[in-house]
């Protein structure tokens, strides 16, 4: 996605061109800006997707996952009939994924305790960090906006890459809720203590 977001912001032209390749209108950074988006799109639904299989967010599972899908097929309509109109899409897929995420947050900060706090730090680093990178930023403060908006995006991910490289398994998180019986058995195979 960033790389696509790169080449759209710094190595292509804004120009808007008539015709442009498929389409009656365009430019080669919205073709890359568009190429980021649909990549988001596909990166979140693999992560909803691969978090719902042990959680269920909403009344049912893989409620978002399913949603997801839904922008990625409506994504791909529009994409195909007016490349300049995808980006209004892409800031109704953010919101569903915000709110997603503040589900998981919720559930995800029970579980970690203090290391919660850094992963806090880390995401609104990531949100600012996006934020500044934006054309309403970009217009308003020019390019040090951007490089400032890269920067905080890239300590972010770096924070996130070391938070869950050290993360357990999330299938582990829920465990004291799937033991049905605690042993403790002797090296004769005596057993000591039994606990239902």
């Amino acid at each position: 996605m960033y790389l696509f977001y790169i080449l759209g912001d710094y190595y292509s032209s804004d120009s808007i061109i008539s015709p442009f390749l498929i389409w009656n209108y365009g430019s080669e950074r919205i073709f890359f800006l568009n190429l980021g988006y649909f990549t988001s799109l596909i990166a979140c639904f693999i992560l909803i997707f691969c978090i719902e299989k042990y959680n269920v967010f909403f009344y049912k599972k893989y409620f978002y996952s399913i949603i997801i899908s839904i922008f990625i097929l409506l994504f791909s309509i529009i994409f195909f009939i007016d490349i300049r109109l995808t980006q209004q899409l892409i800031y109704g897929f953010w919101y569903t994924f915000l709110i997603f995420f503040i589900n998981f947050q919720i559930k995800f900060f029970k579980k970690l305790m203090y290391r919660g706090l850094f992963f806090f730090v880390a995401i609104a680093l990531l949100v600012i960090g996006y934020g500044l990178t934006t054309d309403l930023f970009n217009i308003l403060f020019g390019l040090e906006s951007l490089m400032i908006g890269n920067i905080l995006q890239l300590i972010s991910l770096l924070m996130l890459s070391y938070f869950f490289f050290t993360l357990t398994d999330f299938s582990e998180f829920g465990w004291k809720e799937k033991i049905e019986a605690l042993f403790l058995i002797n090296k004769a195979g005596i057993c000591f203590i039994i606990k239902f």
